[in-house]
């Protein structure tokens, strides 16, 4: 199966490639996370894909494979090849699900509450909506723009939403404190002008290797001992949809 990009033009691709690459502690870690609240025999949906990264995760680390709900055509080629059920829309897809998790999507969509509440018909009643995204906004750069990220989410405002598409939150979560600090200060020092060009170029990011081999998994023991309540460079929500 073919695990090396693309020449696509699409906006954030080759982050997507690069992220895979180059943050693979911190893509499991994710996949940890999110599978915490799964069962093994429970039927996932992973919404927005992308290249399939988080998938090809859960696959080998947990032996779930999820179906795969991503509408750029050129990424649902890659996610065939790599071997996932794909889906181009929602009107697509012809089961309910036990959990549909969406990782760094969310804030690429324009109306997250109407995206979130055409998903409800495709959650079990007793399913759940697992959500991870960018936090805070006062870390939204240039940068965040450049890559198509409408906003920035904190427990107040990611909260609002899921209140607002009849969502009942369970529990919530900031991940990489550290990272607020790290990204904060490539912010100042220019971020976008420096990785972007990069991204684009299909270029490495050894500063992205050095934190994902060892900045990250100290701010992961630093969320552990209690961070994870106060700020974070993410945030993890979990939520089961009211009744109809």
């Amino acid at each position: 199966m073919n695990s090396e990009p693309p020449n696509y033009n699409y906006s954030g691709i080759q982050e997507l490639w690069t992220i895979e690459k180059q943050l693979t502690v911190y893509n499991a870690d994710i996949v940890l996370k999110i599978s915490k609240f799964l069962k093994p025999n429970d039927s996932v949906l992973e919404y927005g894909a992308g290249i399939g990264s988080l998938a090809r995760l859960m696959r080998s680390l947990k032996n779930i494979t999820p179906d795969c709900l991503e509408i750029d055509k050129q990424l649902q080629i890659t996610l065939i090849d790599r071997g996932f059920p794909t889906y181009g829309s929602v009107t697509e897809l012809t089961k309910k699900y036990d959990a549909v998790y969406i990782s760094n999507v969310l804030e690429h969509i324009d109306d997250d509450i109407n995206a979130l509440t055409l998903l409800r018909p495709v959650i079990k009643e007793d399913g759940l909506l697992i959500i991870y995204v960018p936090a805070l906004e006062f870390l939204y750069s240039e940068f965040d723009s450049s890559v198509g990220h409408f906003r920035r989410y904190n427990k107040a405002t990611l909260g609002n939403v899921l209140l607002a598409a009849n969502y009942e939150i369970i529990s919530y979560q900031y991940v990489d404190s550290i990272g607020v600090f790290v990204w904060l200060l490539l912010k100042l020092r220019g971020f976008s002008e420096t990785h972007k060009a990069s991204f684009d170029n299909n270029e490495s990011h050894p500063s992205f290797e050095l934190y994902d081999k060892y900045v990250y998994p100290i701010s992961r023991f630093l969320d552990n001992l209690g961070f994870k309540y106060l700020l974070g460079k993410n945030i993890l929500m979990v939520a089961k949809k009211n009744p109809s």
